[in-house]
């Protein structure tokens, strides 16, 4: 297989995975012109990256800080929201996210002042692994009157799902140390003013690891009375550290480059996890040329290494029996 990601680096097993998508589905309640006031937030300026690979790098999920913008609302500001959206794919760590709302005409000056107060706080907090984090709210007037929005109540439930929705690690490896074990990134998420989904990605090593940690994530969709469906993905791909074909690949890659190969497993998917469920015996490896900020706007290939992948191939085959 082709697909990993470090030129030097020989993964022989990583992670299973499962999506998990709660749905809300509300009645949007008319909305008083007069005393409502309409206005937008935004989560820009960060990262992103790979949800497996980049899991472990403290980075910002856009959809989790929007939450946590939206939650500003408290007890004392009844925020209700018109639209939502945020990530691009499950396997992505969302870099942007924005929520259109209203609030009472009178409670925005406060709102806005949390707002503030929340990006100072997020700069510092993402300040080495998010610099560019930019958080907003922008007051757009007077709501239309027919538009509608979610009503106070059921805001509050989705936001307070969306606040307990698991994101990041959940556990890290006994062994090898440093190696994530489970986790789930949270996005994509699509909304309006009468249903949301929100979708997630949970990757683990372990099978029984895996199945724990989908099934606290959907209980935490179904205390919102939201409604759970959860579709399983690869299963992990368990390493064969003794297998033939590592032994004579790592054979190949000293004759050609004079160095030891970087033998590893990853908290990522890769199509050997399918492939083993169909071929159990089959021997498998993965290698691949340099890519870096994979899922990301910045992702890019280093290309010289791309001929040593090539070299180290033609001579594997050259010589393989």
């Amino acid at each position: 297989n082709i697909d990993n990601e470090d030129e030097g680096h020989f993964c022989i097993g990583c992670a299973g995975g499962t999506t998990v998508e709660a749905a809300f589905e509300m009645t949007p309640e008319p909305v008083d012109a007069a005393a409502w006031r309409a206005g937008k937030i935004a989560v820009a300026g960060l990262r992103g990256g790979h949800s497996g690979g980049d899991i472990d790098k403290h980075r910002g999920n856009a959809i989790k800080i929007l939450g946590r913008a939206l939650a500003l609302g408290r007890e004392d500001i009844p925020v209700r929201l018109a639209g939502c959206g945020g990530g691009t794919a499950f396997n992505a760590i969302a870099a942007e996210a924005a929520a259109d709302m209203v609030l009472p005409a009178s409670q925005t000056a406060k709102f806005q002042e949390r707002i503030r107060q929340l990006q100072l706080d997020l700069k510092a907090e993402f300040a080495q692994s998010d610099p560019g984090v930019l958080l907003t709210y922008t007051p757009s007037g007077k709501p239309a009157a027919e538009a509608g929005a979610m009503s106070v109540a059921d805001t509050r439930r989705f936001v307070r799902m969306l606040l307990a929705w698991p994101c990041g690690i959940a556990e890290m490896c006994a062994a090898p140390r440093g190696l994530v074990e489970t986790s789930n990134n949270v996005g994509p998420l699509a909304g309006d003013g009468q249903s949301i989904r929100l979708t997630s990605l949970a990757r683990s090593l372990s099978v029984s690891g895996l199945a724990a940690h989908v099934r606290s994530i959907q209980a935490v969709g179904l205390l919102a009375s939201a409604a759970v469906t959860c579709t399983p993905g690869n299963p992990p791909w368990q390493p064969e550290p003794a297998s033939d074909l590592l032994k004579q690949m790592s054979a190949s890659y000293r004759r050609v480059f004079g160095a030891e190969p970087v033998v590893e497993v990853i908290h990522a998917g890769l199509e050997c996890a399918l492939f083993r469920v169909t071929y159990p015996d089959m021997e498998m490896i993965a290698i691949g040329p340099t890519l870096q900020d994979v899922h990301s706007p910045r992702e890019r290939l280093h290309l010289p290494s791309v001929a040593k992948v090539w070299d180290l191939l033609v001579e594997f085959l050259r010589t393989v029996h």
